[in-house]
């Protein structure tokens, strides 16, 4: 017969007690490992649909959709989290043209709340995360834009209100018709084509040099630009990119291209020129002659006439924030900045 005499029972006592705490703090550190990593795998979907819903807000706000931005960035942000993220605060500054969300767990019903695996033996049962993304609604600062540059007059010729134009708050109201361009010839027939800055800016439009093989050219944050008062396209042609099959697809697709809108040049005779943009707009070719067999069908003005037929409109694109602060007018071409 085996028996334990009582210092045996003490001695198997304490073990029992150490592997009891032991245990204890075992679980509780592998809980708040789970958790932890959890916590971590949440916070990065909630950050995923703070940026989603902040940037589709932006756009309808961009889009004169304000009264439905709210609502947009609570859809995008449940769509973008699996278990639901919903937006515990929303914020636009017209001032700032900046939108703020703020996206925190679970959805409404749940109150914002993500249940704890295993940490409630630690008398944690529940915990929540947030995440805030910024986003900002500017005029389109430019990069890679058509090569063709359009004076401040022509373009608010296709203005229904260019009284109202630089005052706060002023929203492009374009005439849905399509009007034609000549190049270098200005819209106003005496020829004082005057812009914001008060310096003479020539009507019409001129061509740019591109500096790729996509028939763009690059506008760098010092807001002047090279061009020249040529009448000929970019050539050659096969290196620039600026095809007569280039122009027919861009009237053919109805899709805008960003054109450089300029006020001032630092020359008026001579090859080349130097224009200072204020700004951008999105530009619908209708139709053009670029050249005197480049036309596209019908064309819009007669040999040796050179021309744009078109219409300016709103255009919302996302991009990455540039520095530059010369494209200080909104045009109606915006653009969408992810800076928080």
């Amino acid at each position: 017969m085996w028996w334990l005499d009582d210092e045996q029972n003490n001695e198997h006592g304490g073990v029992a007690v150490t592997v009891a705490i032991m245990l204890v703090v075992l679980i509780g550190v592998g809980a708040l490992v789970l958790d932890a990593g959890n916590l971590y795998w949440e916070r990065r979907q909630l950050q995923n649909s703070a940026d989603a819903a902040v940037l589709a807000a932006a756009q309808d706000i961009a889009g004169a959709e304000d009264a439905a931005a709210e609502q947009t960035a609570r859809d995008f942000a449940m769509a973008n989290n699996v278990r639901g993220a919903h937006v515990e605060s929303f914020d636009y500054d017209p001032a700032a043209s900046t939108v703020t969300v703020v996206t925190r767990t679970g959805d409404e019903d749940s109150a914002g709340f993500l249940a704890s695996w295993l940490a409630g033996v630690l008398g944690h049962d529940e915990y929540f995360a947030r995440a805030e993304a910024t986003a900002l609604i500017a005029g389109a600062k430019g990069g890679a834009a058509f090569p063709v540059i359009i004076s401040y007059c022509e373009w608010e010729a296709f203005l229904n209100n260019p009284e109202e134009f630089g005052e706060p708050g002023f929203e492009p109201d374009f005439k849905e018709e399509f009007q034609t361009i000549y190049l270098l010839d200005p819209h106003d027939a005496t020829g004082d084509c005057t812009g914001p800055s008060g310096h003479q800016a020539p009507g019409g439009w001129g061509w740019l040099d591109p500096d790729s093989g996509e028939c763009s050219a690059y506008i760098d944050e010092e807001g002047w630009v090279d061009g020249n008062t040529g009448s000929t396209s970019p050539s050659p042609a096969d290196q620039t990119g600026c095809t007569q099959e280039y122009f027919d697809d861009l009237v053919e697709s109805d899709e805008p291209v960003l054109v450089p809108i300029f006020e001032e040049t630092n020359d008026l005779s001579g090859d080349n020129h130097a224009f200072r943009i204020m700004g951008f707009a999105a530009f619908e070719i209708e139709g053009y002659r670029i050249r005197g067999s480049w036309a596209s069908d019908p064309a819009p003005c007669s040999n040796p006439d050179r021309c744009f037929r078109g219409r300016f409109t709103e255009y919302v694109s996302l991009a990455q924030y540039q520095e530059g602060d010369y494209a200080t007018y909104d045009l109606g071409a915006r653009e969408i900045y992810l800076i928080g």
